[in-house]
């Protein structure tokens, strides 16, 4: 498809693409309204990059420097357990903040561990340490003590966890010191013992005696100096443990919002805009894959391998055929029959297009009304012209043209009148008519009986065309019998009714060698107004389905 195609789905289906924006829009709109008012706010965390506890002889780490991304993801999935949401509701219950003053006055709320949760929401600020503790309520000030509290408790039990950490390792460094202490006294005992190294243990030489004391001191130097480490890491884990050991810290407390947060009317009325324009569009584009009738003369060229003889507005006379050409008439529709005439003219530049069968594949597509104001247009322009109405099962030629059907086709088939008798004037004195007469019992016979060969063979001698009207091509046989006997075929297609299926089955019902089909009509083609001189006023533009024949 190229761009006006495109351009040209969405102008045809412009209203799918309207109601869908006004459908959707207006329902955003109203659910905004209709919605309870919420609003939301804001704690915020910040994760200290430190470890939070540390190792019996090891120096502290930074917690975040490795898979600082992780950790802060590991803080956020924390923060959401329902054991801190108890914690959270447990300590509105009971009506304060322990860590300082909130923004808001603080009383009782009860408020259950699952009702945090369904308010709650936490996100990490990216290529920072800060966490935002989200609560979306009813209620504003609701909403900030219960994010207050949120907050307080996460950073409250991530404190006691490493409190706790703290605690062990200060009880393992007691242990190692109280060792250590062990070891001290033994080897100062050692070292102390018979300091002129006179007096050997017995079992042992002095030789040997002054190796265990000299190793002794080396060990207990040794011992000395972890003590002092050791004795520094107490002190470090005091002072740890005085400061505020967590990682997590409350830096601001919420504020009471004062405008909610939901609903945004403007803001899902935009969406609803967007989503609805897009729907809309698509729907339009599903519609238009869908719909297989013609909607464009290239769908005609395309779909019936014939040349577009005319492309016939539409006009006034509402589903029943009418005339609507007259000699002083140059509205739209009239021109758009002269046009038909001048193609029908070139074609019959030799002569050998004179008996003219006017069909289509389906009822209501417009072939009587085409057959009428050919025959009147090339009346108009001097012709001598028969038209007749070959539609025996429901006839509509005699009420295009103003004339009774008591006498017609039928009346010179079977023998009752002769052609002279049963051709009626018009008002026009070029054209004459032949209606169809009764209703027999057996049109396709009649049709192809050596009298219809007749009739022809003598109306084509005494006059310049014959115009014929005939019943639906794929629902009876009619038009089929006629056509070898007539010098072409003009059919009969409307835009937004005639589908593609239907034009190839058209075709194979005229496949007939001897059958020559002339080309097609478009009929109902909307025409929009111009400024131009031709067509006083009006112009043919892209084809779009009407609901008028």
């Amino acid at each position: 498809m190229e761009l006006r195609d495109y351009l040209r789905v969405i102008n045809v289906r412009r209203w799918i693409i309207v109601q869908a924006v006004l459908v959707v829009t207006a329902t955003a709109l109203i659910a905004s309204y209709l919605q309870r008012p919420a609003y939301e706010a804001q704690s915020v965390l910040l994760i200290k990059e430190r470890d939070a506890g540390s190792s019996l002889l090891g120096s502290e780490l930074p917690g975040l420097s490795l898979q600082p991304e992780r950790s802060i993801q590991t803080h956020l999935k924390l923060l959401k357990m329902p054991t801190i949401a108890g914690r959270a509701a447990r300590s509105l219950r009971g009506g304060g903040h322990e860590d300082g003053a909130s923004a808001t006055t603080a009383k009782d709320i009860d408020v259950s561990p699952s009702e945090i949760l369904s308010e709650l929401s936490a996100d990490a600020d990216p290529q920072t340490n800060l966490i935002y503790v989200r609560i979306l309520d009813a209620s504003p000030r609701r909403a900030a003590l219960i994010a207050d509290a949120v907050a307080e408790q996460y950073a409250r039990a991530n404190r006691e966890l490493n409190t706790a950490e703290i605690d062990k390792a200060r009880r393992e460094l007691s242990y190692k010191l109280r060792d250590t202490e062990e070891d001290i006294f033994s080897l100062s005992q050692i070292v102390a013992r018979d300091k002129d190294n006179s007096k050997a243990p017995a079992g042992m030489t002095g030789a040997q005696w002054k190796t265990v004391k000299r190793n002794a001191v080396t060990r207990l130097q040794m011992s000395m100096e972890t003590y002092r480490m050791l004795t520094s890491k107490q002190e470090e884990l005091k002072i740890a443990q005085s400061m505020e050991p967590g990682e997590a810290a409350l830096i601001q407390r919420a504020q009471i919002p004062d405008a909610p947060a939901k609903p945004k009317p403007l803001r899902n009325g935009l969406l609803g805009l967007i989503l609805g324009l897009a729907l809309g569009v698509g729907a339009a584009f599903t519609i238009e894959y869908l719909d297989d009738t013609i909607k464009a003369p290239a769908d005609v060229e395309r779909n019936f391998a014939l040349p577009l003889l005319g492309q016939i507005p539409t006009h006034g006379g509402g589903d029943r055929p009418s005339v609507v050409v007259s000699a002083r008439d140059s509205g739209p529709a009239a021109e758009a029959y002269r046009a038909l005439r001048t193609a029908i003219s070139y074609l019959n530049y030799d002569g050998s297009a004179r008996t003219i069968l006017v069909s289509s594949g389906n009822p209501d597509e417009g072939k009587t009304s085409v057959a009428a104001n050919l025959a009147v247009t090339l009346a108009h322009a001097g012709y001598r012209v028969v038209t007749i109405d070959c539609d025996l099962r429901q006839p509509a030629l005699h009420d295009s043209l103003a004339i009774p059907n008591e006498k017609g086709l039928t009346n010179v088939l079977v023998g009752q009148l002769t052609l002279d008798k049963a051709l009626q004037p018009t008002a026009l004195k070029n054209l004459y008519a032949l209606a169809a007469g009764p209703t027999p019992p057996n049109p396709s016979e009649l049709l192809n009986s050596y009298r219809m060969d007749q009739l022809l063979a003598t109306l084509k001698q005494s006059v310049d065309y014959v115009i014929l009207d005939s019943p639906p091509a794929l629902l009876f046989t009619d038009s089929a019998v006629l056509a070898p006997k007539t010098d072409g075929v003009l059919l009969c297609a409307t835009v937004g009714k005639t589908t593609r299926e239907e034009t190839h089955s058209l075709i194979e019902t005229l496949a007939d060698k001897r059958i020559r089909k002339l080309g097609v009509v478009l009929n109902k083609v909307a025409v929009k107004p111009t400024k131009g001189y031709y067509y006083r006023g009006y112009e043919q533009r892209d084809l779009q389905p009407q609901t008028t024949t």
